[in-house]
């Protein structure tokens, strides 16, 4: 089911439509995604009902999951566990470091002691 298919009547107490569109969303691997899914699976329940079952207060559900802040894993495991899934963890397809000649001119620095070069954090090379 594409997110853009995705009705939030759906989610609510289906535990198979709830874990086919998580899955979907953990497939990207993009936190922001993934809070904003738990976000509109979470709108779609019972939060009272959740609360309980995760031994949450459904004040600091709204607020763990508003997007506001980091969920801690603690949280997000015990509202994924109230909604009657589990996690499943899988590889990453392969992925090739950057070589030297991956690194741009504009990226090499002669600042101290790195031997004149210092690859930028925040490039991604696919």
């Amino acid at each position: 089911m594409l997110e853009s298919e995705l009705h939030i009547e759906n989610l609510k107490a289906n535990p198979d439509a709830i874990a086919s569109y998580l899955s979907e969303v953990f497939e990207k691997n993009d936190h922001a995604a993934v809070v904003e899914a738990l976000q509109r699976v979470l709108r779609a329940q019972n939060v009272q009902a959740i609360a309980r079952s995760s031994g949450m207060r459904r004040e600091n559900l709204y607020k763990t999951f508003d997007g506001e802040v980091d969920p801690r894993l603690s949280r997000v495991m015990a509202l994924v566990s109230a909604l009657g899934l589990s996690f499943t963890v899988k590889p990453l397809p392969p992925h090739t470091p950057p070589s030297s000649t991956d690194i741009l001119p504009s990226e090499v620095s002669n600042a101290g002691g790195t031997n004149g070069l210092r690859a930028r954090a925040d490039k991604v090379i696919e």
